[in-house]
């Protein structure tokens, strides 16, 4: 029995040999870069085209600018002067932005077991958030003790953090009275004023924190202001 002879490779320029696709490809060289699609060829990828169709989408705006209605997605309404007061809560050291109102230490300890005393324990000792008073270790120690009367350098700021944030399940829901009652209490809890005192938007700003020069104030250039602090 007789074994198939194996089929010679083809010749030279046979459609099937390599030497058929060299020349294909040769050819295409010679012929020059592949016609461009007419897709490709549409105006509007034309520099010139764009730029006249950005015009367009811009003509809307300019006439509606043009008419004195503001170029704007009209999404909300303008701020009302009730709106930016109720947004405007900053208090800076040197009373600006107090609100009317006062109270005493006296007022706000029960205030505080009410409201704070459930976070920060008794008295602003001894709760699961931080602790507003007791401290002795001072900043320079190994475990400083960060709480107000060792750690904030101005009274008013106090009166700032309690309006905004404070109680944690309802912020901004204490009037002003109560914060001055509370701001009250934890100054005369760390020692700093006296339990029958009154707290408000002038006698506030004059506390001095025992901390008052203990950060370096820094002005508008960048520039270190050791102690030049209000």
């Amino acid at each position: 029995m007789s074994t198939p002879d194996r089929a010679a490779p083809p010749p030279p320029g046979h459609p099937s040999s390599g030497h058929a696709d060299a020349a294909a490809r040769g050819a295409h060289r010679a012929a020059g870069p592949a016609p461009i699609p007419a897709w490709a060829r549409s105006p509007l990828r034309r520099p010139a085209s764009a730029l006249v169709v950005l015009l367009a989408c811009l003509a809307p705006c300019t006439a509606r600018a043009a008419d004195g209605i503001p170029d704007s997605p009209r999404l909300g309404r303008p701020a009302t002067a009730a709106d930016i007061a109720a947004w405007n809560l900053s208090i800076y050291p040197d009373g600006t932005g107090l609100p009317e109102g006062d109270g005493t230490a006296a007022q706000g300890k029960e205030l505080f077991a009410q409201r704070c005393a459930a976070c920060h324990g008794q008295e602003g000792i001894g709760g699961t958030a931080d602790e507003l008073a007791g401290g002795t270790s001072p900043l320079d120690s190994e475990h400083p003790d960060k709480n107000i009367g060792m750690y904030w350098p101005y009274a008013t700021t106090l009166f700032d953090f309690i309006r905004r944030a404070m109680p944690m399940d309802k912020p901004e829901s204490l009037s002003n009275d109560e914060i001055y009652a509370l701001t009250a209490y934890l100054l005369h809890r760390n020692g700093i004023i006296g339990e029958g005192e009154t707290m408000d938007a002038r006698t506030l700003p004059q506390v001095k924190m025992p901390n008052r020069h203990g950060f370096i104030w820094i002005d508008a250039k960048g520039q270190p202001q050791p102690h030049a602090s209000p």
